[in-house]
């Protein structure tokens, strides 16, 4: 474990050598190679923040393809998600947050959720996440 905090469930870590199930995969990088790339599971929900640029991907096509892909910008994200421009998903396939949300719950599905269009408030929660953690050595 890398951080504990005051949330006794919640533990961050990084990803182990082969297949491990996690509940929540978070990316906040500008990197340009992928970083996580699991096949798509219904028990993992991935959540890229970083990749905010056509260039720039963190999480690869297997998550992409296989999930159900929900933007919080469907205006911006065709020009600015990453991760799912690279992975060369059909942009019908993709939903916004704004639907997902007030939509009939589906079956189990594996998700990807993609954030291109509030950045600052991404870094804001991060924020406030990582001030109530206490770094482990």
């Amino acid at each position: 474990m890398l951080l504990r905090g005051p949330y006794p469930n919640l533990h961050l870590q990084k990803e182990l050598c082969g297949k491990a199930a996690y509940d929540l995969v978070l990316t906040i990088t500008s990197s340009k190679e992928i970083l996580y790339d699991n096949t798509a599971t219904s028990d993992t929900l991935v959540s890229g923040l970083g990749a905010y640029r056509p260039v720039i991907v963190e999480v690869g096509p297997g998550i992409v393809e296989g999930s159900m892909c929900v933007v919080d910008d469907p205006v911006g994200a065709p020009v600015k998600a990453g991760d799912i421009i690279q992975a060369g998903k059909n942009w019908s396939q993709v939903g916004s947050l704004a639907d997902h949300l007030t939509g009939t719950p589906r079956e189990m599905v594996s998700v990807f959720y993609k954030s291109v269009g509030c950045a600052a408030r991404d870094l804001a929660a991060c924020g406030v996440a990582m001030a109530g953690m206490i770094e482990l050595g």
